[in-house]
C-alpha cells in the first residue's frame, strides 16, 4: 500500500471514529426534572413546586420530544392556597405543557429544559396560560 493511500486511510478512520463521539455529545437528549431530585426523558408527571407540592402535572402524553422543545397534554393540579396553602383546595385542569430551551446541570451531567409554558383548557384563578423558569435537580 502506498504511503499516500495509508495517510488517506488513516485520516478517514480518524474522522469516522471522531464523528460518533461528537455527535453523541451534541445530540444528547434534553431531560425534564420530574421529582425535584432527578430528571428523565418523557416523564409521566412533573412536580413544579418542590418545597410544598402545590403545583404539579401528571398523566403526561408527549406528542413531541426534541432537543430544544417538548410538548405534552396532561392534568395540572394547583392549590388555590385559600386561606393558606396548608388549608387550600387542589383544583384540576386539563392542558398542554410546552418545555423549551436547555441548560446544562453540572450535578447530574445532563441537559434539562430551561422553561415551561402551560395552557389550561379553562382558566384557574383568572389565568389560562403562562410560564416560568425551571431549575436543575437538587
Amino acid at each position: 500500500m502506498s504511503r499516500l493511500r495509508k495517510t488517506v486511510l488513516a485520516g478517514v478512520v480518524a474522522a469516522v471514529s471522531i464523528v460518533p463521539l461528537s455527535g453523541l455529545a451534541m445530540g444528547s437528549p434534553t431531560l425534564a426534572v420530574h421529582d425535584c431530585n432527578s430528571a428523565k426523558k418523557k416523564p409521566s408527571k412533573i412536580l413544579f413546586a418542590c418545597a410544598d407540592g402545590n403545583y404539579r402535572v401528571n398523566h403526561l402524553d408527549w406528542s413531541e420530544w426534541h432537543k430544544k422543545k417538548a410538548v405534552a397534554d396532561g392534568v395540572f393540579h394547583m392549590n388555590d392556597c385559600t386561606p393558606s396553602c396548608a388549608e387550600g383546595t387542589f383544583h384540576k385542569r386539563a392542558g398542554t405543557l410546552i418545555l423549551k430551551g436547555r441548560m446544562w446541570c453540572n450535578n447530574i451531567h445532563e441537559h434539562v429544559f430551561r422553561r415551561a409554558h402551560y395552557e389550561y383548557d379553562k382558566p384557574f384563578q383568572g389565568e389560562s396560560e403562562g410560564g416560568f423558569e425551571l431549575s436543575c435537580p437538587f
